[in-house]
């Protein structure tokens, strides 16, 4: 997939750049909607990030709105992805660790709209995924993946890290 930064002004198209533009379609209307509301949890999610490490530069996003036809054409994707409704972006923290970005999002992850919230461990990277029509009375969750098929299912609620880092009080600049 491509990456770009996510920049205070929300453009679609920095939630569409990929490595296979031929696969890939301008998101439609209701997608945008969804983008937007993304955009504007990322936003959120950034300050959070900032405010807790103090170290973030930015927010690279690896994959954002995905085409079926895109999203089809992925190894690990589901046919079932939010990538494929504007609700999910697979980012990556600039200045700080994927883990350690997972430690600071999840405990505040309810208040920002966030339903799935999914660290890769071996590939240094967060899936957010956020409410959308229909899923606003679904529990939201949080996993790690490790390996090809090793899932964990962490607390949503802030609890031990399994990172290894302590979460750091809201606000605290490191």
């Amino acid at each position: 997939m491509g990456t770009a930064l996510l920049h205070d002004d929300f453009d679609p198209r920095d939630f569409t750049v990929t490595e296979s533009p031929d696969l890939q379609e301008f998101p439609g209307a209701a997608e945008q909607v969804q983008l937007r509301r993304l955009h504007e949890t990322l936003i959120r999610a950034r300050a959070i990030l900032r405010a807790g490490a103090g170290s973030l530069i930015g927010i690279q996003i690896n994959s954002g709105f995905r085409s079926p036809l895109l999203n089809s054409s992925l190894n690990d994707s589901s046919p079932t992805s939010q990538h494929m409704h504007g609700q999910a972006a697979d980012i990556r923290p600039l200045g700080l660790s994927a883990g350690e970005a997972f430690d600071l999002l999840r405990p505040r992850a309810a208040e920002l709209g966030i339903r799935q919230l999914i660290w890769y461990a071996d590939e240094n990277f967060l899936h957010v995924g956020v409410l959308g029509p229909g899923y606003a009375t679904r529990k939201p969750w949080a996993q790690i993946k490790r390996g090809a098929d090793h899932w964990e299912h962490v607390p949503w609620e802030a609890a031990a890290s399994p990172f290894g880092v302590a979460p750091r009080e809201p606000g605290r600049v490191a």
